[in-house]
């Protein structure tokens, strides 16, 4: 396994894979304005939404919980990294994530659906939970995974025939999109600073996001304790179980989530039951992902291809937020406004475009500086002196 200072060259690329993943959704999505243009062409009109239901069954929710992993992982080897040095890396780590919400006001100016915000916060929340053993750990990071908020509710539900689940409002998201959609820049930004921000925020609740994040930083924590990543290699038994495991657990929940019988029960059983679904789905198929990329990882011929990621993933900070700001300039009224005529296909293809524009950047820039832009201000702030 090739580690570069202190870094784990299969997580970088692993990292560069789930931004590859949700580049390409957003452009499909139009940067979470979410229309879907059609065609008047019969044979345009199909390839459209067939790459609208593709790009959403392979990376909707999958790609953020393959990013949050690698961020529970990062979380794990900067502690270790300090611990070993005998250094309390607590307040810094604290300060660190203080920081990452910073940048995420920033990326929210710019695009209403960003994430890094939560990251901080969930991040902020296991710094208690460091220095719990494995098995204590892994009994929490069971307790996020089953989504305990929407296990209460349907409990409610089935007890109460009454009983009808929170609601949540849509017009924050209604409010950025109109923004998106007819205002200027400075609307996008004032509105995004308000609604979007609460919109972002809101969906991870409503959508079980917060909860699984919390699990999977802890299953990064785990991973890297027991050097699923660092040891790939003579992991690969444990990969192979994972591997299968995780895809005939997706065909079932997946098959469960469409299931009619399912979506016709009433609200209060149906709702929370359906979210939970969802996540365990995209949770499984997440691990599938994962698991294909690491054991495609051990093999000489493939790593090499998924190591051209590698430099992405490194830079996924400045990366992330930049393609967002690419994206919103794209597609939202104060730029060039295709959202209005940006069918799925070119809206993939630009996608593909911009990933491969930023990842040669990405390359030459990692040839000249150890981090990213954003990435060494995120450091320089971190370890600033106060006097």
């Amino acid at each position: 396994m090739t580690i570069l200072n202190n870094r784990i060259s299969l997580v970088d690329a692993l990292r560069g894979f789930a931004l590859l993943g949700i580049i390409l959704l957003h452009h499909v999505e139009h940067f979470d304005i979410a229309n879907l243009v059609e065609s008047s062409h019969p044979l345009l009109a199909t390839i459209n939404k067939s790459i609208w239901d593709t790009v959403f069954f392979i990376f909707g929710g999958k790609m953020y919980a393959i990013f949050a992993l690698t961020f529970g992982f990062s979380f794990y080897i900067q502690f270790e990294n300090r611990k070993k040095r005998g250094e309390n890396f607590a307040g810094r780590f604290f300060w660190r994530m203080c920081l990452l919400f910073m940048f995420g006001i920033l990326h929210v100016m710019f695009y209403s659906g960003e994430i890094l915000s939560v990251y901080a916060l969930a991040g902020m929340l296991i710094i208690p939970l460091r220095n719990l053993s494995t098995k204590a750990l892994t009994v929490l990071m069971v307790i996020f995974a089953l989504e305990p908020w929407e296990l209460i509710q349907l409990g409610i539900g089935l007890i109460n025939p009454e009983f009808v689940p929170c609601s949540y409002p849509r017009v924050f998201y209604q409010n950025a999109v109109e923004a998106a959609t007819t205002g200027s820049f400075w609307d996008v930004v004032t509105t995004n600073l308000t609604s979007g921000m609460a919109n972002s925020h809101l969906f991870a609740w409503r959508s079980g996001r917060y909860f699984q994040t919390l699990a999977l930083f802890l299953l990064g924590i785990i991973m890297g304790r027991n050097g699923l990543f660092a040891e790939a290699g003579k992991k690969d038994g444990l990969w192979k179980k994972a591997w299968f495991i995780s895809i005939t657990c997706f065909i079932l929940l997946y098959t469960l989530k469409v299931c009619p019988a399912i979506v016709e029960l009433r609200s209060g059983i149906s709702a929370p039951l359906s979210i939970m679904l969802s996540m365990w789905s995209n949770l499984a198929f997440a691990t599938f992902l994962v698991s294909s990329f690491v054991l495609l990882w051990v093999k000489t011929k493939f790593r090499n291809i998924e190591a051209g990621l590698i430099p992405y993933g490194r830079m996924s900070l400045s990366n992330y937020i930049c393609a967002s700001i690419i994206g919103s300039f794209i597609y939202y009224h104060w730029g060039l406004g295709l959202y209005a005529v940006s069918g799925p296909l070119f809206s993939l293809l630009t996608g593909i475009v911009i990933f491969t524009i930023l990842l040669f950047f990405s390359r030459w820039w990692l040839t000249r500086n150890r981090r990213g832009p954003l990435e060494w201000v995120w450091n320089k702030l971190m370890w600033i002196k106060l006097k």
